[in-house]
């Protein structure tokens, strides 16, 4: 067996449309958002579709990192809508084509004399590679005539020409300026921890850190969401519910891998150090077992 027959078993590739990474923030971001647009037509719930990160990682070979930064961009851009379901212990993806539209339209409203800025795209990328495709977007297998539908698959047929490039920066979302991120994660950070830091040096040090490692303020929020539910009731850990312990740059990348596992499986509560199980009441208490063994006294 030959190592190219070795990976055609790892599955179908992934397709996705090269020249929309130029405007959703890059080629991982661009592969997720043509993953979820392919769910998107078998779609079961109006709120979206439903993707752990485990399934989103065997479908598109995203990393949980790389899924993050992806998701983010495509959220600050508009075109990811999450909407997470705490009973269901779900977090829902839906693409917003509305937002989509708008993009593209600033796109070709800055192209001159109303050219297009998307090449003819008779090929579809599949990593650093760049494989023909037909008129319908299938791609020639080596010992098969065509590659059949598979849901790893984004495939479509762009017919237009360009003659001009378009700068990069052309479809990005103007920043929300009203409030400092960093004082709404310190503000989120006292109220569910119920401490009071202020806005000190240090405090905001830690903060402005993460922020400035491409974390979002929503990302730091979530953690100390995950650190107050485990924390908060345990006599032993609530003293590490300060900044320093939460957004040092030590333990923050982990902690925030855990608040997004945490996230996805619907934010539980934990009880004595343990998350509870789905479904579980907390104010069940079993009946004692009274039975007594033979030979020993009642």
């Amino acid at each position: 067996m030959n190592p190219s027959d070795i990976i055609r078993g790892f599955g179908r590739p992934v397709a996705y449309y090269p020249e929309l990474a130029k405007y959703l923030g890059g080629v991982s971001s661009t592969v997720l958002f043509c993953q979820m647009t392919y769910w998107m037509d078998k779609l079961t719930s109006d709120l979206g579709v439903h993707k752990t990160s485990d399934e989103i990682e065997g479908e598109t070979g995203l990393s949980y990192e790389e899924q993050r930064t992806a998701r983010r961009k495509l959220k600050k851009l508009g075109v990811l809508i999450e909407t997470e379901k705490r009973l269901e212990h779900r977090i829902y993806f839906k693409v917003d084509f509305h937002r989509l539209d708008e993009i593209l339209t600033q796109v070709f409203e800055k192209a001159p004399n109303g050219e297009s800025p998307f090449r003819e795209m008779g090929k579809v990328h599949f990593g650093k590679r760049e494989i023909p495709c037909s008129g319908n977007g299938e791609s020639p297998s080596r010992d098969e005539g065509k590659v059949h539908s598979d849901p790893t698959e984004i495939t479509t047929e762009i017919t237009t020409e360009i003659t001009t490039e378009i700068t990069k920066d052309s479809c990005q979302v103007e920043p929300d300026e009203s409030a400092d991120p960093a004082e709404v994660v310190l503000a989120h950070f006292n109220r569910v921890t119920r401490s009071s830091y202020r806005d000190g040096k240090t405090t905001m040090g830690y903060i402005r850190g993460r922020l400035t490692d491409m974390y979002s303020a929503d990302d730091l929020m979530l953690v100390a969401d995950y650190a107050t539910a485990k924390w908060l009731n345990d006599p032993k850990m609530c003293d590490f519910l300060r900044p320093k312990t939460l957004f040092g740059p030590e333990n923050f990348q982990e902690y925030h891998q855990k608040a997004m596992k945490w996230a996805e499986s619907g934010r539980p509560q934990c009880v004595n150090g343990r998350w509870l199980m789905p479904g579980r009441d907390i104010n069940h208490v079993s009946k004692p077992d009274n039975f007594v063994p033979a030979g020993f006294r009642g």
